[in-house]
């Protein structure tokens, strides 16, 4: 099974950049939606199951720190996992980021490894509840919707 991740970043580098860190950080197989700004990657949240968002800070139409409190106030994404992507590091930034929503704070461009055991530790609950439900679809003789 893929790990499904939304990249929402302004930047087209960046974007490419995140993927091909995720690709070779070996820790999933990983299929990837895109949006320039947070209000494309609503838009992306809305037609696509999503694992993991990884969110840049500032875009135009809509930044990330709006773009998380969205989906903290959608129950359709209770236990989505975001980690805000920013080249802003204050301590009042991150602060913002995590008061809004955000399960972690990565500063661009991200060390390998910290995203590895930052994306590791955050899909792993999903996966784990894909993997309950597989297991009680399958006991009750009935597949998954």
């Amino acid at each position: 099974m893929r790990t499904h991740v939304l990249l929402v970043d302004d930047s087209e580098m960046i974007r490419n950049l995140l993927m091909h860190l995720l690709q070779r950080s070996g820790i999933a197989a990983f299929e990837f939606s895109e949006a320039e700004n947070g209000k494309e990657g609503l838009a992306v949240l809305a037609r696509v199951p999503v694992d993991l968002v990884l969110v840049d800070r500032s875009m135009p139409i809509m930044d990330g720190v709006e773009f998380i409190r969205s989906v903290r106030g959608d129950a359709r994404y209770p236990d989505l996992a975001i980690v805000m992507v920013s080249s802003e590091a204050t301590d009042e930034k991150v602060r913002e980021a995590l008061v809004a929503g955000a399960d972690s704070y990565l500063v661009k461009p991200p060390d390998p490894a910290t995203l590895r055991r930052v994306v590791g530790t955050l899909i792993k609950p999903a996966a784990d509840r894909r993997e309950a439900v597989d297991r009680l679809a399958a006991a009750s003789g009935g597949g998954t919707e």
